[in-house]
């Protein structure tokens, strides 16, 4: 029953995500200058309710005032679809970072890294690093009490590293 419920409230909320992503408000459209008005920005051309959402400041409830949105449907699957929208780019990173971080799995760690001196890792992970030494980033990833901004922290450092061996191997020939 209740994965039944689950079920229709994801489905619910799918449905109005696309609504949003698909109703556009023109600028020539009364309400456009009002919510121009309202927000501090301006509607160009057109705009999708999901970007209008993405705004600072702009809530699901505003479309309902807007006649935007329908008043009857649950909070819960408009909210839900709000945040879900709003969030969108934070998550998509975050799912880059993570695919990342698998693909790098099998890259080799240098056996010299002194991970103390890396500032960027958090203190936690240049612990549990120093006293592990793992030989491919693979096994840094396992450790517990290493974070993926720790991992995405190494990775940039290590790219970092690479490119001034790169640039002195250059200038020494």
């Amino acid at each position: 029953e209740r994965w039944l419920s689950f079920k229709e409230k994801t489905t619910a909320m799918e449905t109005e995500k696309n609504r949003l992503n698909k109703e556009r408000i023109k600028e020539s459209d009364s309400i456009a200058s009002i919510i121009e008005k309202e927000t501090g920005s301006k509607i160009k051309g057109s705009i999708t309710l999901a970007d209008l959402l993405r705004r600072p400041g702009v809530h699901t409830k505003d479309l309902i005032r807007y006649k935007r949105a329908d008043p009857n449907l649950s909070i819960l699957i408009r909210e839900g679809a709000e945040i879900d929208i709003k969030y969108s780019g934070y998550l998509n990173r975050q799912m880059e970072q993570v695919e990342k971080i698998k693909k790098q799995r099998k890259l080799k760690l240098p056996v010299e890294i002194n991970y103390e001196k890396i500032n960027t890792i958090s203190k936690e992970a240049r612990e549990k690093l120093a006293k592990a030494k793992p030989v491919s980033f693979g096994e840094a990833a396992d450790l517990p009490g290493v974070s993926k901004a720790d991992l995405i922290a190494l990775m940039v450092w290590l790219k970092l590293k690479q490119q001034k061996v790169s640039k002195l191997s250059v200038q020494l020939e």
